[in-house]
């Protein structure tokens, strides 16, 4: 297993992150069915969109698709929860981080999440205040609290306490793969 990569946040980063709206929320359809994208920033009400993504790709819906690089943790946590409730398998393309990483962490609890191979990876931290920017461990424990009760893996939700909020503790495809992760190395998806 490939040692677990600090990756240290920028104050520019932080600051673009808090500016960008909504995620985009799009579809696409192949041979396996329709999948559901979600790019960018979740924020409040981008769960509804995507459950109203999936709704409208009725019995073709094959997978909720994860490219992003955090946002909202209520929003974070809501997708977890549909996650969790439909059986919804993930898809990671590149990057799924901090509130992002809530509803991967969930289908990876349940057997129901892919990587790409070298560059799909979760990263987890603690959360912060948006207004102060200072660690809000309260709230980190008691998300830790709730996405363990939705079969999130110890492990990341250990390294998610432990991680300071702007550092990130990243999970690459060896790192998830033994907690049962299924791998793929390109396109398509089988």
């Amino acid at each position: 297993m490939r040692h677990i990569a600090k990756l240290r946040y920028s104050l520019t980063a932080v600051l673009l992150s808090t500016v960008l709206a909504h995620a985009d929320v799009s579809t696409y359809e192949d041979a396996n069915g329709v999948t559901v994208m979600v790019y960018g920033r979740v924020s409040y009400g981008d769960d509804e969109k995507v459950a109203s993504e999936i709704r409208a790709a009725g019995p073709r819906f094959n997978r909720l698709e994860l490219n992003s690089w955090g946002g909202s943790g209520r929003t974070g946590f809501a997708l977890a929860k549909y996650v969790r409730k439909h059986r919804t398998p993930v898809y990671i393309s590149n990057r799924c981080d901090s509130a992002c990483s809530f509803a991967a962490m969930v289908a990876l609890g349940q057997r129901t999440l892919t990587v790409m191979w070298w560059v799909g990876q979760i990263g987890v931290h603690q959360a912060h205040d948006d207004e102060t920017l200072m660690p809000d461990v309260p709230w980190t424990i008691d998300m830790v609290g709730r996405l363990r009760r939705l079969g999130a893996p110890r492990k990341l939700l250990d390294a998610m306490v432990a991680t300071g909020p702007f550092d990130m503790t990243s999970f690459d495809s060896d790192d998830l793969e033994p907690l049962g992760a299924k791998v793929r190395m390109w396109w398509p998806l089988e």
